[in-house]
C-alpha cells in the first residue's frame, strides 16, 4: 500500500503543470496535509506505545478519510491522472 505519502510528491508537480500555480501557492495546497501529520505523529506514536498497533492504525485510516476527500473535492482532474 502506497498511502498518500507519493501521492503529495506527485501531486505537487501535476499541479504546478496542469493548474499553473507556482511553488507558494502549490505548498499552501499542500498545508492542510501537512498539518495534522505534525500534531498527530507524536500523539499515534504514544497510543502505539500504550495501546497497540491496531487501535493506531485504525484511528489513521479513520482520519485519512477527510484528507482524500479534500484532494478530491479540490482537484479531482489531478487524481484522475494517477
Amino acid at each position: 500500500m502506497a498511502g498518500p505519502r507519493p501521492m503529495k510528491a506527485t501531486v505537487s508537480t501535476v499541479v504546478e503543470e496542469y493548474y499553473g500555480f507556482n511553488s507558494l501557492q502549490t505548498g499552501l495546497l499542500l498545508i492542510p496535509a501537512v498539518l495534522p501529520m505534525l500534531v498527530i505523529g507524536p500523539v499515534a506514536g504514544w497510543t502505539t506505545d500504550r495501546q497497540g498497533s491496531r487501535i493506531t492504525a485504525i484511528g489513521g485510516f479513520g482520519l485519512l478519510g477527510p484528507l482524500l476527500s479534500y484532494y478530491e473535492r479540490c482537484i479531482p482532474e489531478v487524481l484522475m491522472k494517477f
